[in-house]
């Protein structure tokens, strides 16, 4: 499970794929992030504050996580957005054909 950090982990693809990395075959991941919105105004805000946020408390607004998801080899089972489609809820599996590492 990870619950609002991606948006604050500089290298948050790279940490996707970790999760990925280390979830066995069959598990199920939680995520709950910040994400850019899909709604015009709720985006504009987003890229007017994220310059801000980005620099003082590091918190990213305008990321996608779910495109790591998938590309890190997940299968998405479950999306959800929130707060004019800022907040996304994603649970995503691992196929179980896939080794261990």
């Amino acid at each position: 499970m990870c619950v609002l950090a991606l948006c604050c982990i500089p290298d948050a693809r790279s940490e996707v794929a970790e999760m990925h990395r280390v979830l066995k075959p069959g598990g199920t991941r939680m995520l709950l992030d910040h994400s850019v919105s899909s709604t015009l105004p709720a985006r504009i805000g987003q890229r007017l504050l994220d310059p801000l946020m980005v620099k003082l408390p590091g918190d990213h607004q305008l990321r996608r996580p779910l495109h790591w998801v998938r590309e890190a080899g997940l299968t998405v089972t479950r999306r959800d957005r929130y707060r004019l489609c800022l907040i996304e809820r994603i649970a995503a599996v691992k196929d179980t054909m896939q080794p261990t590492a």
